[in-house]
């Protein structure tokens, strides 16, 4: 676009002499008329919030996310971005975060991730990840990604970074937040056993980190018994197999050791360590950053052989006194007798043991070798007090 001005103006304004007017007048009409580039506003802005404080934040939560799983219902929730790109274009978002750790012995890019071109989508959440905005698998660094969760909580300086872009005419905008966390929550982690591990039944060893100023460690432990409860509340659910044991200043310990009650083949465990430490109002507790959830399994030890073959004894004898009695009008009795049948075959191939079973009473507790052991001998006795029985396949 090209502007002009009146010639008579520029001279009156002037005050110097003729030659000089004219000069200045041409240098003024030059500059004047000089084509002027006018610049819009960009059309494509990025703007992003954190929504909590991640001095607080338990990093264990985000062990998945590095692998790409962005789970909504597991991940807490972070951060917020909002865009704003014209209505008809396609954009991608990508974006990464740095770390350096607090003595500054670690450094270096943690994650970075790009989305898909998408359209419509103008505030996401990272709850919202591969909801709204799908991505490709991120790129991890999983020394410094492991060292992170290790810690439990974020300490030292994460700077985030994000880009979007315009597709369509090529147009860039980013944005960076720097967060630095200088006095972190002291944490701790559970080292052993591994998250869903399968362990013998006959040791299972816990390992964690020593805490500064611990005085000592408890441990609690409890079965899983459905998939439904979180591992929160497996935990701390009644008739624990390890109620919040003492077991003084040492940073590995064998379960088996400390039972309150003796724990099963097939059994889910949870396990938390608490580290008591001095405050100013006594002792505080600090828990270990990850609930460690694994499997127990049995290398056909005694007490499994030993209940597999009383319990195979007691469906001999509970299926020849069906046969005796055997009467086909009766419904029930003819399917507790193919159901006898099947368990007692499943026993006999193997197929079934006390390695691979659970069994419980009708409160869903689980109960133990002796109890069962105490029971089968019982009903070999008194098969009379057998009333019914079935067995359940999960």
């Amino acid at each position: 676009m090209k502007r002009t001005f009146p010639v008579e103006l520029i001279l009156i304004k002037l005050g110097v002499s003729m030659k000089k007017k004219f000069m200045i007048l041409f240098f003024l009409i030059q500059i004047c008329t000089y084509p002027i580039k006018m610049t819009a506003q960009s059309q494509v802005q990025i703007d992003l919030e954190i929504l909590q404080d991640l001095s607080q934040l338990d990093l264990t939560a985000f062990i998945n996310f590095g692998k790409g799983n962005f789970d909504a219902v597991s991940i807490p929730l972070v951060l917020q971005i909002t865009m704003e790109y014209p209505e008809n274009d396609e954009v991608a978002l990508s974006g990464n975060v740095f770390w350096n750790s607090p003595d500054g012995n670690k450094n270096g890019q943690i994650i970075s991730f790009e989305s898909h071109p998408f359209s419509g989508v103008k505030v996401v959440s990272n709850q919202e990840f591969n909801k709204k905005i799908i991505f490709l698998a991120p790129q991890t660094n999983q020394t410094l990604m492991d060292e992170n969760v290790k810690r439990g909580k974020p300490s030292g300086k994460y700077t985030i970074n994000l880009s979007l872009r315009d597709i369509n005419n090529g147009e860039v905008v980013t944005t960076s937040k720097v967060i630095e966390i200088t006095n972190p929550t002291q944490t701790f982690f559970i080292q052993s056993p591994v998250m869903l591990s399968q362990n013998d039944v006959g040791g299972v060893t816990a390992i964690w980190d020593a805490v500064e100023g611990a005085k000592y460690y408890k441990i609690l432990a409890n079965v899983r018994r459905s998939k439904n409860q979180s591992l929160e509340e497996a935990l701390n659910s009644s008739n624990p197999l390890i109620n919040n044991k003492n077991v003084g200043l040492v940073t590995s310990k064998n379960l088996v050791e400390i039972l309150d009650r003796q724990w099963l083949p097939g059994q889910e465990v949870v396990l938390r360590v608490a580290a008591l430490v001095p405050s100013t109002n006594g002792e505080k507790e600090i828990y270990s950053s990850n609930i460690i959830d694994f499997y127990l399994t049995s290398n056909n030890t005694e007490e499994g052989q030993e209940l597999t073959k009383n319990f195979g004894d007691l469906m001999n004898n509970v299926l020849d006194d069906l046969r005796e009695n055997f009467n086909e009008d009766d419904e029930s009795m003819n399917f507790q007798n193919v159901n006898g049948a099947q368990l007692l075959k499943m026993i006999e191939s193997g197929q079934l043991t006390f390695s691979n079973i659970v069994i419980t009473d009708e409160t869903g507790r689980v109960v133990t070798y002796d109890e069962l052991n105490n029971l089968l001998k019982y009903l070999r006795t008194n098969p009379g007090a057998l009333i019914n029985f079935s067995y359940q396949s999960n």
